[in-house]
């Protein structure tokens, strides 16, 4: 009896894929450069088993752990360096090759930088920014260490804050794979931010003991200040709260030119009056006895 066995041949596929570039390095070296970080590798094997290729990650992974100096070299890329089933025949890498340049690792002490965003709230300013540490020691490849004296932190926000706080901040990476990465705290010292604001027509007092008597006149008889204060202080500051004053105890008549004076709430200073003195006459009335 003939027995018919059907045999189902399955068809070969060529499949294109892009496979990423791994390198492995020594602990004290450091990949700086890799072009190109994709190769093209097509492939061709039966169609069931480039399914399951299309769903993994491929990749090239280079071993260069033997490598201890800093170097620019040419890895020509061979096909046991692409884990693939072996039922998969590699056909064409493009480019098959990749340029590498590693650099051997340093330790530096760098300082650290602040980065903020934002602004203070109206009528409040920054005055200063502490950080602890102020420096950190960084381990990264030479090149790009001997050139850098600062380390900069993650932006860290300061928009409408009015009073002083510190907070726990991370560093920013300037390169992959640096190492030694700390938190630093930083201290913001938020506060009023002081403006000056002119007063005139200042009303100029006379101050004089309670038993001086006589005529007293004063010339200009009001002043102009000009005052400093926290912003926000000095929108409640007015004429009312202003003291110009000249001090005539104890002067017998004649004319003085005396120094304005002045007496103001203690959260603010005078920085100049206008004009800095006045001029003051104090006369008697003579009374003539009758013959």
């Amino acid at each position: 009896q003939l027995v018919w066995i059907l045999v189902k041949i399955e068809e070969n596929v060529t499949y294109q894929f892009n496979a990423a570039v791994n390198v492995k390095l020594a602990e004290n070296m450091f990949l700086v450069d890799i072009s190109p970080q994709k190769v093209k590798v097509t492939v061709v094997g039966r169609r069931n088993t480039m399914k399951n290729i299309e769903k993994e990650e491929i990749s090239i992974d280079l071993d260069l752990s033997n490598k201890q100096k800093t170097q620019e070299l040419k890895h020509h890329i061979s096909k046991a360096e692409i884990d693939l089933p072996p039922e998969i025949f590699i056909k064409h890498i493009e480019p098959d090759y990749v340029d590498i340049r590693i650099d051997r690792g340093i330790r530096k002490t760098l300082t650290v930088k602040e980065v903020y965003t934002g602004k203070p709230a109206p009528g409040y300013t920054l005055t200063s920014v502490s950080i602890t540490p102020s420096v950190v020691e960084i381990f990264g490849p030479e090149s790009i260490l001997k050139q850098r004296t600062t380390i900069e932190t993650k932006p860290f926000s300061i928009s409408r804050m009015k009073k002083p706080f510190t907070q726990r901040v991370q560093l920013e990476p300037f390169y992959p794979g640096i190492k030694n990465l700390t938190v630093v705290d930083v201290y913001v010292n938020i506060s009023p931010s002081f403006k000056t604001k002119t007063f005139s027509k200042i009303p100029i007092q006379i101050v004089k003991s309670p038993e001086q008597g006589g005529d007293i006149a004063i010339k200009p008889y009001e002043a102009t200040l000009v005052i400093e204060g926290a912003e926000t202080d000095l929108q409640n500051l007015n004429n009312e709260d202003i003291l110009a004053y000249v001090h005539i105890s104890g002067l017998k008549g004649g004319k003085y030119e005396l120094p304005i004076r002045t007496i103001i709430p203690s959260n603010y200073n005078v920085v100049k009056i206008e004009p800095a003195s006045a001029e003051v006459t104090i006369s008697f009335l003579e009374i003539k006895n009758k013959p």
